[in-house]
């Protein structure tokens, strides 16, 4: 066939969509809820393993086993709000979420960010900060500053 012709891989499947010419990207997340990142595990008796409770008093400090000094509670480290740094939506960690950021650099795209305090994970579809924020997207084809939305979001 015809790949077998160019021994090119991508010429043997067929491309069923074009490549995204993304010009506008937009991402709305919530942030600084306290978020799952990782988990303290150890043997059990069976032969599997399970959650570390004595991995707790390791909360809040940093060590080789907790460098983040990340709140710990039943052998779950947690990001947890904390000065500036920012944390999760109470189910995606903050490096995930914040990832879009990285492309705002990019010539070729236009990234807009807006990141909704308190806004949980699945609960922020009914969040009237994101709601508007939606809606001034499709109207208006930008994000707004949350101080310019006209009201303040109880």
């Amino acid at each position: 066939g015809r790949g077998a012709e160019t021994g090119r891989v991508e010429a043997r499947f067929p491309r069923f969509f074009p490549a995204l010419r993304l010009i506008t990207f937009f991402a709305i997340y919530g942030i600084n809820l306290k978020t799952e990142v990782s988990l303290y595990l150890k043997g059990s008796k069976a032969g599997g393993v399970k959650l570390d409770p004595a991995a707790d008093s390791l909360s809040r400090q940093v060590s080789a086993s907790n460098p983040a000094g990340l709140l710990v509670q039943g052998g779950i480290g947690y990001e947890t709000p904390s000065g500036e740094a920012k944390t999760g939506d109470g189910t995606v960690p903050y490096a995930s979420l914040s990832y879009a950021k990285q492309w705002m650099s990019s010539s070729r795209t236009n990234v807009q960010v807006v990141e909704v305090p308190g806004a949980e994970h699945r609960e922020m579809l009914r969040d009237e900060t994101v709601i508007l924020q939606v809606l001034f997207i499709l109207c208006s084809g930008k994000c707004a500053p949350v101080d310019d939305l006209p009201f303040t979001p109880t």
